[in-house]
């Protein structure tokens, strides 16, 4: 609603808290199919707390 961010699409992941989520990224079995993320899209990755 403001900004001038638009994005084509967007993605969301739910995980039980912050500390998983930072643990996916660094899974090392995960890391070939970012790598495949990084090198066919242009993304951008933000974490947000929300509520239940």
């Amino acid at each position: 609603m403001e900004g001038d961010w638009h994005p084509n699409r967007i993605v969301v992941l739910e995980f039980p808290s912050k500390e998983n989520a930072k643990e996916f990224l660094r899974d090392p079995d995960a890391q070939s199919l970012f790598a495949i993320r990084h090198q066919s899209t242009t993304s951008k990755l933000i974490l947000a707390d929300g509520c239940v």
